[in-house]
């Protein structure tokens, strides 16, 4: 159609725009001056990009997909076999000089081990519990084996006592006076914290252990706090318990036969 025909056959305002419309995300205001633009991106919404979020898009690996792994680290004991994408995540078993996992076997060694504190390379060497080592545990001063028995006889005059008796790692033992009554001063205390049970049986013929009581010819440490502060004489077949005492720092009677 040629421009005149256009002229003549056009209803006035020579072809101008009378009314904008838009399809979102462009909005318009509509008539015949709008204003157009267009609505913001969301997650839900198509629309324009902020610059943030440009850069966001922009530092983005390619390829990355949603939720994908990119790097992972660790702090020992946990490990990871280097891998960006799949990583390998484990855990080091634990050693005398490292963290880590427990193992089974070393569970089991833990689960067997005696209640108290006690050194147990000298005196909980089965490491396990309730045994005839825990001297926590009465039951075991009734079935003491032959390794934890001792005997000792006095071989010295009238005038030799015993003081600062070594008790070695033997909790039971059988103690001849010899040919006199002997002085009992004290006995060598355990480590610290090791609370410690011994029985002291006299075996000896007619002949008495006379217990004295925080007596200075043993040292403070191995000396004994007896009842009432007061000596008294271990006749010949009859036994005394001793347990040790960290607070006082002496040994204490247990009980008396």
């Amino acid at each position: 159609m040629a421009i005149t025909d256009f002229e003549k056959e056009g209803s006035g305002g020579g072809g101008g725009v009378t009314d904008v419309t838009a399809t979102a995300p462009i909005t318009s205001t509509g008539g015949a001056t709008p204003d157009i633009g267009i609505t913001a991106a969301t997650i839900l919404v198509d629309g324009s990009m902020s610059a943030s979020d440009k850069n966001k898009l922009n530092s983005i690996a390619a390829g990355a997909q949603p939720g994908t792994v990119t790097g992972v680290s660790a702090v020992a004991p946990i490990t990871v076999v280097a891998s960006p994408t799949s990583p390998s995540v484990g855990i080091n078993q634990s050693g005398a000089g490292s963290d880590g996992y427990l193992s089974s076997v070393d569970w089991n060694t833990f689960n067997s081990k005696g209640n108290g504190d006690m050194l147990a390379s000298t005196y909980d060497p089965t490491g396990v519990a309730a045994d005839v080592y825990d001297y926590s545990n009465q039951i075991g001063l009734n079935q003491m084996p032959s390794a934890q028995i001792t005997t000792y006889t006095e071989g010295g005059g009238g005038a030799v006592e015993i003081d600062n008796y070594d008790l070695s790692t033997y909790n039971v033992h059988y103690i001849d006076p010899g040919a006199h009554d002997r002085d009992f001063t004290g006995m060598v205390a355990p480590s610290a914290g090791v609370q410690r049970i011994v029985v002291i049986i006299n075996v000896g013929t007619n002949k008495k252990l006379k217990f004295k009581d925080n007596d200075g010819d043993s040292d403070a440490a191995n000396r004994m706090l007896l009842a009432d502060a007061s000596d008294f004489d271990l006749n010949e077949g009859a036994s005394v318990q001793f347990i040790y005492n960290h607070t006082t720092n002496r040994w204490h009677t247990y009980s008396y036969y």
